[in-house]
C-alpha cells in the first residue's frame, strides 16, 4: 500500500538521485575540461621549447656551413697554388729616343687606356728596380710570373734578383697599400735564344721567393693553349706612360684592342728599328694602325695581352715587347708587337 508520505520520500530519493547524477557528469566533465587544458599547455610550452631548440641548431648549423666555407675556399686556394690552377683567369725607365738599340725605348706604355678598375686584374705585377717601376709582369701561378726578356736589362747591362722586387696585389703603381705585396725573386729564367739586338725570343720566367698570399686582388692568370687562334680582340694593361714626353700612369691602365694579322703587321713595323722584326711564328701584334692611338709604350713591357675564354676564363696570350719609340701608331701605321706564349708553352711548363 503506497501512501502520500511514501510518494514524497521516493520523490525525494528520485530527485536527489537525479541531481546527484547531473552532479557527477558536471565533475567528469570539469575534470576532462581541466585535463585538455593542461594538455593544451604542456603542447604549448612542447612546441615552444622545440621551436627554440631548433633555432639554435639551424644558428649552429649556419655558423658551422660559414666557417667550413671560409676555410675551404682557403684551403682550395692554397691548395691550388701548387696545382694546376683550374681556377686561374677567375676575373713600365726613362725612354732613349735618340738611341733606336737602347732596350729602355722599347719599354712600352698604354696611350689612349683608361684606369682599371679595383680588383680587375689581380694576375698583373710590376718589376721594380732602384725603387721605381720598370715594367710590367705576369703571375701564372703562386710562384711563378712571366715577363719580357728586355725587362732584366737595363740598357745593356743584365739585372740580377738583388737589382728586382715584384709588387702586385694592388692598381696604384709602387703601392704600399695592405693588398699590396712586396715580393723577392730567388731566380730569373731568360729565354736561351733571347737577343737583346733583334728582341727574338723576349721571354723570361721569375720564380719568388716566397709564394703570393692568393686572394682577390692576387690570383694568377691561365695560359693559352698552343691549338688556341687568336682572333679578335684582346686587352692589354700597364703602367706605362700615356704620352712620350708624360710621366708612367700612377693607377694600371686598360685598352682594349684589335688583334691584327700578323702579315700586315710585318709590313707595318718593318722599319721601326734596326735589326728588330716582327715574326709570325712568335709574335701577336695589336693596335688600331693610323685610325686610333691605343698603343704600348714606355713602362709596359712585360704586361699581358689577354684575352677571354668561353667559360669566362682569362687566358694570357703574349707579354708586350715592342712597337714604335715615339709610342705614336698614328705617325707611323704601326703595331704594338708582343711574343706570343704559344711557342714557348713547353719551356714555361719545365720551369713552373
Amino acid at each position: 500500500m503506497i501512501n502520500n508520505h511514501t510518494v514524497r520520500m521516493e520523490n525525494e530519493l528520485c530527485h536527489e538521485e537525479s541531481v546527484s547524477f547531473i552532479n557527477g557528469k558536471n565533475r567528469q566533465n570539469s575534470s576532462k575540461s581541466t585535463e585538455t587544458k593542461h594538455r593544451r599547455q604542456n603542447l604549448k610550452y612542447a612546441v615552444f621549447i622545440g621551436s627554440s631548440c631548433l633555432a639554435v641548431v639551424l644558428l649552429v648549423l649556419a655558423f658551422t656551413v660559414t666557417w667550413h666555407k671560409h676555410h675551404t675556399y682557403s684551403a682550395i686556394e692554397n691548395s691550388i697554388a701548387r696545382s694546376s690552377f683550374k681556377f686561374c683567369g677567375n676575373q713600365s725607365a726613362k725612354a732613349c729616343i735618340q738611341d733606336p738599340a737602347c732596350s729602355l725605348s722599347r719599354q712600352r706604355r698604354l696611350v689612349n687606356g683608361k684606369i682599371a678598375r679595383e680588383y680587375t686584374w689581380p694576375w698583373m705585377a710590376e718589376i721594380v728596380y732602384n725603387n721605381e717601376h720598370y715594367c710590367g709582369a705576369v703571375l701564372i701561378s703562386d710562384d711563378v710570373l712571366l715577363t719580357a726578356a728586355h725587362c732584366l736589362y737595363h740598357r745593356e747591362s743584365r739585372l740580377y734578383v738583388d737589382d728586382i722586387e715584384i709588387r702586385i696585389g694592388s692598381r696604384r703603381k709602387l703601392s704600399t697599400d695592405n693588398n699590396t705585396q712586396i715580393l723577392k725573386v730567388s731566380s730569373i729564367h731568360i729565354h736561351e735564344f733571347f737577343k737583346l739586338s733583334s728582341l727574338q725570343n723576349d721571354i723570361a720566367v721569375l720564380k719568388l721567393n716566397s709564394p703570393v698570399r692568393l686572394s682577390r686582388s692576387c690570383w694568377p692568370i691561365c695560359l693559352g693553349s698552343k691549338a688556341d687562334n687568336f682572333i679578335g680582340r684582346g686587352i692589354m694593361t700597364g703602367w706605362g706612360k700615356t704620352s712620350i714626353i708624360g710621366r708612367f700612369s700612377s693607377l694600371l691602365r686598360e685598352a682594349s684592342v684589335p688583334i691584327v694579322p700578323v702579315s700586315r703587321c710585318i709590313e707595318a713595323n718593318r722599319d721601326l728599328f734596326d735589326g728588330v722584326k716582327v715574326s709570325g711564328a712568335n709574335h701577336i701584334c695589336v693596335g688600331y694602325g693610323k685610325d686610333r692611338p691605343d698603343y704600348g709604350c714606355n713602362g709596359d713591357s712585360g704586361g699581358p695581352l689577354m684575352i677571354q675564354s668561353n667559360n669566362g676564363k682569362w687566358l694570357l696570350i703574349g707579354v708586350m715587347s715592342w712597337g714604335e719609340p715615339q709610342c705614336s701608331s698614328v705617325k707611323t701605321n704601326s703595331y704594338t708587337v708582343f711574343t706570343s706564349i704559344s711557342p714557348y708553352l713547353d719551356w714555361i711548363e719545365k720551369l713552373v
